[in-house]
């Protein structure tokens, strides 16, 4: 697991990286909204955000092949996740 260390063109807050092969990285970026209302929105733009900077590349260079994309977004002790 690393966490918040650069990968293409920004830092993402978490990533698991196999230590097998064939097996699949993670990457989760996080999100922190005021109100329940916006949750599902942030967790929505973790998710193109995962995408637009790239954040799949230290998976990808390190021969990963399946990566799990997850944004999460916080409203105090809620949560919100959207599967990318």
């Amino acid at each position: 697991m690393e966490s918040n260390i650069e990968s293409g063109y920004g830092r993402f807050d978490i990533a698991f990286f196999p230590l097998k092969e064939n097996l699949p990285g993670v990457v989760l970026e996080l999100k922190a909204v005021k109100e329940e209302g916006e949750m599902g929105a942030a967790a929505k733009t973790a998710i193109s955000q995962i995408e637009e900077k790239e954040y799949l590349a230290g998976l990808i260079w390190q021969g990963v092949t399946e990566v799990w994309k997850y944004g999460i977004a916080f409203c105090g002790k809620k949560m919100w996740l959207e599967q990318g």
